[in-house]
């Protein structure tokens, strides 16, 4: 009886040490699968107030409106963010990102924090010329640099963020399969936070929807990342709105998921003039048609095609561009002839041309 309450007591004792002996992971992989947010694990910090969290079809969306800046510099974290809980130790984190910035000082990225004035960003942004990718860290607000640098756009845009003690390696990929080193820095930081984040700044600042597909610590990602379903179901348009111009037309519109817009036009049904894209996937769409003939009816359709490439293509519809305003006419005096001369009492005769 003796032997087996020993072997029970041992049995208890490895139990225990083993699980003392596996490491704890810094961050939970989450690919945002459920049909809701997890907020046990996950807070959502607004700053502002004004900006907007969902969930759905296997992605976070993090929405910044326009007219208020959400910047992070040294005025204070001012970014939308979703933050999880961090231990503070070495780790290996990586998003995915199903957007891309594609105005000045829309901004989108990761963030590990101590607090609220104390972190480190690593993050795309636009800055109204190119797509840039900058990582800095700060202590009290106040910003060190570690590097930013121009890099081409593309539908998919990925992170990753290393840490080995006070050592921080950070890497981008457009795929999730080819990896590039581009920072390596120092920095002191006790963490207790890590997440992503969407942000913007400017005079007015830009709307934007930061689309994140997944969060992952990599030494625990989810595979199948959301269950191995397939999407089949296309996107759903609405608010179609098309305003013209006198040479040139906006199209705005928005889908129920992150989708990639496209507006086909021409002068026949058979759109003949080509195709104008938006700027990677969103869900508040806007396209411009440029180069068009004043007073002048053209054939359009919108459609939209979703990271699983389910398209949805609206009916073809018609519009015209306004006409050339009136414009005041160019006159010329013919009669009397420059240099005739009068005296007082003289009838003058005078005639003009207009054109």
């Amino acid at each position: 009886m003796k032997s087996v309450f020993n072997f029970r007591l041992w049995l208890v004792v490895f139990l225990l040490t083993m699980m003392w002996a596996i490491p704890t992971l810094a961050q939970v992989s989450d690919d945002f699968s459920a049909p809701a947010l997890n907020t046990g694990l996950w807070t959502t910090v607004d700053p502002v107030g004004d900006s907007s969290f969902s969930q759905g079809n296997g992605r976070m969306i993090i929405s910044v409106p326009a007219g208020t800046n959400h910047d992070l510099w040294t005025t204070g974290n001012n970014s939308a963010r979703l933050m999880q809980p961090t231990a503070n130790q070495d780790f290996e984190l990586e998003a995915k990102f199903e957007s891309a910035p594609s105005l000045q000082y829309q901004i989108q990225g990761l963030l590990v924090e101590q607090d609220a004035s104390n972190y480190i960003r690593l993050d795309y942004y636009h800055d109204g010329n190119g797509l840039f990718i900058y990582a800095a860290g700060f202590i009290n607000n106040a910003p060190t640099n570690f590097g930013v640098a121009n890099l081409p756009t593309d539908d998919f845009l990925y992170l990753r963020l290393k840490r080995t003690g006070n050592a921080w390696e950070a890497q981008y990929s457009v795929d999730g399969t080819n990896w590039s080193l581009i920072f390596i820095f120092n920095h002191t930081l006790t963490v207790n936070s890590t997440g992503v984040f969407a942000g913007n700044v400017g005079t007015p600042a830009p709307a934007f929807d930061a689309v994140v597909d997944y969060f992952f610590e990599t030494a625990s990602p989810i595979i199948p990342e959301d269950g191995g379903v397939v999407d089949v179901t296309p996107p759903v348009i609405s608010n179609a709105v098309i305003n013209p111009a006198v040479t040139s037309t906006q199209v705005t519109f928005l889908t129920d998921e992150p989708s990639l817009g496209r507006v086909s036009y021409g002068l026949t049904a058979g759109l003949e003039l080509g195709t104008i894209s938006g700027s990677g996937f969103q869900i508040n769409h806007t396209i411009d048609l440029m180069g068009l003939a004043p007073a002048t009816t053209y054939f359009l359709q919108i459609e939209a095609e979703d990271s699983s490439t389910n398209l949805t293509q609206e009916a073809v519809t018609q519009f015209t561009t306004l006409a050339l305003p009136n414009e005041l006419p160019t006159v010329a005096l013919t009669t009397p002839l420059v240099g005739t001369t009068f005296t007082d009492g003289d009838s003058v005769f005078m005639a003009a041309t207009a054109a």
